[in-house]
Order: structure tokens, then C-alpha cells, then sequence
């Protein structure tokens, strides 16, 4: 017995030794780490500036293990530099400023922005209830649906959750009545403030939005943005259908696995999420979505926002959210995640320098040390202190304690299967009476149980169910699973094995 549980101990040691080891070796995800390269001669950025920025990415990409990143630089109304750096897919395709990724929810700014032209165009008034717009748009509480203007949803003050419809991001959805059936789903779903009074993100306020376009402008949502968006902003590499992407070049998305990227192949794909960070585009296109932002809604010297539109749109409500975007100082910035790509962006409005980071693998325990690399970007530009994230902060804590949970999971199967060994041999003296053979066996499954519904619980924290969990961590998810499995089966197979023992011995006597 003591040289199981010794060798168990020995394979747990060993594990975490070898995580924590390979935590620290680079991946070789870019021997040709310069592809497609423009620089602009027309810039203040000079070239050694340029050199650092390379470097910087060069060694983020080989410690944060990122198959592929791209890049773009943008002052003004011009890209003064675009790069793409590692690889698009498994077969070694180098990424460039032309790659189109999912971009996760930095789409909102479009978002915003699209809506933004119907209210330039009259069609749309920021403080007029969405029920103008959506005539059967409701939640739970019906009067306080009333109250939900459009620009509560811009700001996420509405009142929405962030847990409301999470659930439908593990289904492929790319049906005409998608968006639509998803807000019809909102019908159930309770306010957690009273709208306008509070902040609180959720992309569900984003999909209401779209359908307001869809809606106004009488044509699906993702053909609005392809005319008025896509077109008008020459983001000739920017798509709403992944098929078509995929055959443009869509780069393969990757997911984390114990720290180690792998191909994510046919992960769902929604039409029902799209207005709140479905969008796929490419390091170019959205430099060209920027440099709109920078000169006030103008583009090519056509302007397809007004100023005051813009200046609604950079403008915070609550706490420091905009419309699609997060201001802080004269910054302006978003983030966006997908299981298996991000994107980050952000705007120097006081030197009108616009950067974009896109890359092809994600999972949350990731999130902040990915998403450091475009602000300090940034910071190199303005000769600032570059910010340090933290390693791993989420990851490790639960990795270890999963892993230890198993093995003493394995332990206890082992000595319960030892004492039901000895219980059927007369070794230990059984308890035949009702109440202490409960204490003794259904104790312990009422343990288990306990433990099953922690780690479900867990699992669906914010709103999310165990299968989107499984989408966003599958590592730690399935290593959850795992044990609820565990204690699960050897719970029911103990009890019943206990009952049987303890029938046939109550019956021999």
C-alpha cells in the first residue's frame, strides 16, 4: 500500500516538475520571423525604434509560446508599419498584415461604429427606448425592458448580465434567423441592475445592438457591415463568413493546452455572437478601421462618421467605458478573445497613433500576458516603462490543485477498496444496523457529492455552462471533469458494492 501511494506522490512531483520546467523553455514558432514587412518613410518613429519593437515581439512570442502574431502601426491617416511574425497555421504558412484572424471583441468598436452612421443618418436616436427598434425586444422584468435606451447597451448600463447567452457560443449557428433567435432567448433572462445605474460588460448588449441595425437598415447585419464598413474602409481581407475566410487564409486558431498551443480545428462558429466580437479581419484592415477613429470619422477624405458621432463614441458613461471602447487618459483601447485567437488595440489620441496586435491562439488563464504586448507597444513608442504581467497568476493554482485533487482521489479508492476487501473477510467488523452503516458509507458519498457539485459550480462561473468552459479552458475543464468522473463513479460503485456486502452478510445471519 505505502509503495502505491509513494509512487502516485512520485508522479505528481514529476508532473509539476516538468510543467514548471517547460513553462520556461521557448516554442519555435517563428525561425522566419519576418514576413510581409511595410515601413512607412514618412514617420517620427525611427528605425531603431522599429528594431525594438521586433525584438520585443520576437522574444514575447518564443515565452508566451504564440504560433503567429500581426502587427500594424499606424500615425495619422497612413500605416507607417505592418509586419507579420510566426507562423498562420501547422503547415508553417507565414503569417502577414494581410491574414485575416477572428478578432474576439474588439468588433464591438465596429459595432458602435456601424450603429454611430444610422444615427449620423437620423435613423437611430441614442436615448430612445430599443423597444422603438425591436418592438418585441424584452427580458424578464417587461416594464424594465422599456427603460433600456440604445446607448445603455453602447455603454453596458443596461442592465444585461455578462452570463446572459453564453451558453449558445458552443453551438455553429450561421442561419438568417441566428441574431434574431438569439434576443428572442433574452426573454427569460433577469436584470442584475436597474438600467443606466451601473456598469457591467456583456456581450449580450452588443448582439442587441446589431439586431438594431439589422432591424433599421431592413438588411441582415453582417451585409450592413460588409457595404458600409468593409467596403467603405477598403478592408478587402475582412469577412463575416468563416468559409469564406478559410479560403482567403484564414489563420488556424490554437488553444492552450498545460502551456502548450495546439490546433483547435472545427471550433463553433455563430452568427449569433457576431456584432459583439465575431468579426474576422486582418492586422491591415483594422489599421485602416483605426486611422477612421484617429481623424475624427473620416477615411480617404470621405467622411463616414460625423465628429460629434465620434465624439460620442470615445466619450465614457460609466466608470471608463465608451462605446466600444476603453478610455483611460488620451488612450482609447479594446481586447478581444475567442477560444482560440485575440486581438487588442489601442489609440494615442494625443499623438493620433493607432496599434494592432492580432494572434491565433487564446484561452483565458492567458489572457493578461497576451494582451500586454500591444500597450507596450505603445509604451516603446512613447518612451514609457514597459508594464510586467503576471505568469500564469490563474493557471498554475489550479493545475496544481486539480492534480493533487486527483491523486488523492486515486488514494482514496485505493484504501476504500482495501476496507470493503477486508470488511468481506471478516477482518474488520461491519456496522449492520441502518444508521451506522449510513454514518460509515453514505458519509463518504455524500463527500463525493459535495465535491461534484463544487467543481460544476466552478465550472460555471459568470454564467457559463461546463461545455463553454470546455471551449474557453479546455486543459483545466477536462482535468476538472476528471475528477467529478472519479468521484462520481467510485462513489455509486462503493455504495452499491457496500449494500450488497451488507445484505448478503445481514442474510447469512
Amino acid at each position: 500500500m505505502r509503495n502505491i501511494i509513494r509512487k502516485i506522490l512520485i508522479i505528481l512531483v514529476s508532473l509539476s516538475i516538468i510543467y514548471l520546467i517547460s513553462s520556461c523553455k521557448p516554442i519555435n514558432t517563428s525561425e522566419n520571423d519576418s514576413q510581409t514587412t511595410t515601413i512607412s518613410q514618412d514617420t517620427n518613429i525611427d528605425i531603431d525604434k522599429i528594431n525594438e519593437i521586433d525584438n520585443y515581439i520576437n522574444s514575447k512570442m518564443k515565452e508566451y509560446r504564440i504560433p503567429g502574431l500581426a502587427l500594424s502601426i499606424i500615425q495619422g491617416d497612413r500605416i507607417i508599419y505592418m509586419k507579420g511574425f510566426g507562423v498562420a497555421d501547422p503547415s508553417g504558412r507565414p503569417v502577414t498584415p494581410q491574414t485575416p484572424f477572428i478578432i474576439g471583441s474588439t468588433g464591438k468598436s465596429i459595432t458602435a461604429t456601424a450603429l454611430m452612421q444610422l444615427v449620423d443618418d437620423g435613423k437611430v436616436d441614442l436615448d430612445t427606448p430599443v423597444q422603438k427598434y425591436i418592438p418585441w425586444f424584452s427580458l424578464a422584468d417587461k416594464d424594465k425592458s422599456a427603460k433600456i435606451t440604445v446607448r445603455m447597451l453602447l455603454n453596458h448600463t443596461s442592465g444585461i448580465p455578462s452570463s446572459a447567452g453564453t451558453w449558445s457560443q458552443v453551438y455553429n449557428d450561421t442561419s438568417d434567423r441566428a441574431l434574431e433567435d438569439q434576443i428572442r432567448s433574452f426573454s427569460s433572462v433577469v436584470l442584475s441592475h436597474e438600467p443606466g445605474t451601473v456598469y457591467e460588460y456583456a456581450n449580450a448588449n452588443y448582439q442587441v445592438v446589431g439586431m438594431i441595425i439589422q432591424s433599421v437598415s431592413n438588411q441582415f447585419f453582417q451585409s450592413y457591415i460588409q457595404k458600409n464598413i468593409f467596403k467603405s474602409l477598403e478592408m478587402y481581407n475582412s469577412y463575416s463568413s468563416k468559409d469564406k475566410a478559410f479560403k482567403h487564409g484564414l489563420a488556424t486558431g490554437y488553444r492552450y493546452w498545460f502551456g502548450f498551443p495546439f490546433p483547435a480545428y472545427n471550433l463553433p462558429y455563430s452568427y449569433r455572437h457576431f456584432p459583439a466580437g465575431w468579426y474576422i479581419s486582418s492586422a491591415e484592415d483594422l489599421a485602416h478601421f483605426l486611422m477612421l477613429h484617429i481623424s475624427d470619422g473620416i477615411y480617404n477624405k470621405q467622411r463616414l462618421v460625423s465628429a460629434q458621432g465620434i465624439y460620442e463614441l470615445h466619450h465614457p458613461a460609466l466608470e471608463n467605458y465608451a462605446m466600444g471602447w476603453v478610455v483611460k487618459n488620451e488612450f482609447l483601447s479594446h481586447n478581444g478573445a475567442v477560444p482560440d485567437y485575440g486581438s487588442t488595440f489601442g489609440i494615442d489620441t494625443k499623438n493620433k497613433i493607432g496599434v494592432v496586435v492580432l494572434f491565433n491562439v487564446n484561452t483565458g488563464s492567458f489572457d493578461e500576458r497576451l494582451y500586454s504586448i500591444e500597450p507596450n507597444i505603445m509604451n516603446i513608442i512613447n518612451n514609457t516603462e514597459l508594464i510586467s504581467p503576471n505568469k500564469n497568476s490563474f493557471f498554475l493554482p489550479r493545475f496544481t490543485g486539480l492534480l493533487i485533487l486527483i491523486v488523492l482521489q486515486i488514494i482514496w479508492i485505493i484504501m476504500s477498496a482495501r476496507r470493503l476487501k477486508l470488511w468481506a473477510r471478516g477482518f474488520i467488523k461491519i456496522p449492520l444496523r441502518f444508521f451506522p452503516f449510513l454514518f460509515k458509507v453514505g458519509l463518504s458519498f455524500i463527500i463525493e457529492l459535495v465535491l461534484v457539485f463544487f467543481l460544476i459550480s466552478n465550472l460555471q462561473q459568470n454564467g457559463m455552462t461546463v461545455l463553454t468552459s470546455i471551449l474557453y479552458q479546455p486543459d483545466l475543464s477536462i482535468l476538472a471533469l476528471v475528477s467529478v468522473f472519479i468521484a462520481l463513479t467510485w462513489g455509486i460503485l462503493r455504495t452499491v458494492l457496500s449494500i450488497r456486502l451488507i445484505l448478503k452478510l445481514r442474510y447469512q445471519k
